[in-house]
């Protein structure tokens, strides 16, 4: 009898610990698997995901896929700045400078303030308080009658309207300010290729003419901006023997030639203090300004030569999403290009004034057309896998003046 037992015991099934595993390895699976991005595998996800704003956690089944979209995004308000997030993303804090002088109060606002982020910078007569006017403050009285003394209302203090000039520079390159019932604004992009160090930001203010002006210096930390080491295919755009049709060619023609005329925009500035994040989820899969080697081959007699590889800056982010995933525009502008690239595939182009630039790229759908003016969190299109890709993804660049920023250092900082 004991025996019986024994050979029972010894040939009860495995079938329930197989079952339990093989749950426990799909779950697993699930919970890391994480797409293969151009430049490889390493994902960089939140990485800037610090301190700060952070989202309230996702719920229900949907998790950044094709449904259920407004779902996944949340509205806050951060600061003078309203904002469109993908719940879980979390806003850093920015960085400042202040500087005061006899003739102003200068703050500069930045993520880092490294290489590759942009910089916003405000510039106020002295004795005001920075961060309680609204991006568009309406009436002059209304501003004016914020607080009553035994002398009367007090006056918000204001730079003179007429015969007064500002003109500010940054690393020796003249940068354009924009007027505001509070004082000046401007948007400087600190290049990637920008040296690490401390480099001037000078102003000069006054009558036209009789000017004076104030320096100041800004350190530029160095970013590690990452380097692929792995060689990506890119198919026939890897092959050196590839032929393009002249209806290619026309395209690829016609594409540069918009493009340069989008870059080549100055509009009125169209930034207000509202801003969203492009997707109904958070997730880099290859870094702004990454290094990518790109092979090069040709085919002879039927066998392949490999060339040497190309190395490639990659001047965008690149942010995960099934085809026909949402895309929302990170500002307010006016859609500049609408329209398939060769190279870029389904691509906007958003002008946001004063030559600053937000680009998608490698869409499955476009959902606006070049004039159309759009908002801050629009829907404008869906992500796909159109032009010289390897998946679908949105590809998101900002370019300040033809200078790419890194695209999400924008919507942390506090704009009015």
């Amino acid at each position: 009898m004991s025996i019986n037992c024994g050979i029972r015991h010894s040939r009860r099934p495995r079938w329930p610990v197989f079952f339990l595993t093989s749950i426990i390895c799909f779950y697993i699976s699930i919970l890391f698997r994480l797409p293969e991005s151009p430049g490889g595998s390493q994902q960089f996800v939140g990485q800037f995901a610090t301190t700060g704003l952070q989202a309230e956690p996702a719920t229900g089944d949907v998790a950044g896929g094709l449904a259920g979209a407004d779902s996944l995004r949340i509205e806050r308000q951060h600061g003078p700045v309203h904002l469109t997030l993908p719940r879980g993303y979390t806003l850093p804090e920015p960085q400042q400078r202040v500087f005061e002088t006899a003739d102003y109060q200068l703050i500069a606002y930045s993520r880092s303030f490294a290489q590759g982020e942009l910089m916003y910078v405000e510039i106020r007569p002295p004795g005001s308080t920075a961060g309680t006017d609204s991006a568009d403050a309406g009436s002059q009285a209304a501003d004016d009658s914020s607080a009553d003394s035994d002398d009367g209302p007090a006056k918000t203090p204001r730079f003179p309207e007429e015969n007064f000039q500002i003109m500010v520079s940054f690393a020796d390159k003249g940068e354009p300010v924009d007027r505001r019932n509070w004082g000046y604004r401007a948007f400087i992009a600190l290049a990637p290729a920008l040296t690490p160090g401390a480099h001037p930001l000078r102003v000069s203010i006054g009558e036209p003419g009789h000017l004076r002006h104030y320096g100041h210096n800004i350190a530029v930390a160095d970013t590690r901006f990452p380097v692929y080491t792995s060689q990506l295919d890119l198919g026939r755009f890897s092959d050196q023997t590839t032929s393009y049709t002249a209806e290619e060619l026309a395209l690829i023609r016609r594409s540069s030639a918009h493009k340069a005329t989008a870059f080549a925009r100055r509009t009125p500035l169209q930034i207000e203090s509202r801003f969203a994040h492009p997707r109904d989820e958070h997730h880099v899969t290859s870094p702004f300004y990454s290094t990518r080697v790109v092979q090069r081959y040709v085919i002879k007699n039927g066998r392949r030569q490999n060339l040497e590889p190309r190395r490639n800056t990659h001047t965008g982010l690149d942010l995960r999403g099934l085809t026909g995933a949402p895309i929302y525009a990170l500002a307010n502008g006016e859609v500049a290009i609408a329209e398939k690239m060769f190279f870029e595939g389904n691509v906007t182009f958003i002008d946001h004034g004063m030559g600053i630039l937000s680009v998608y790229m490698h869409q499955s759908e476009l959902l606006v057309q070049a004039g159309q003016q759009v908002e801050a969190g629009q829907l404008i299109g869906k992500t796909g896998a159109t032009g010289m890709v390897t998946g679908p993804h949105l590809h998101l660049s900002l370019y300040i003046r033809g200078v790419p920023v890194e695209p999400l250092s924008l919507i942390c900082l506090p704009v009015q």
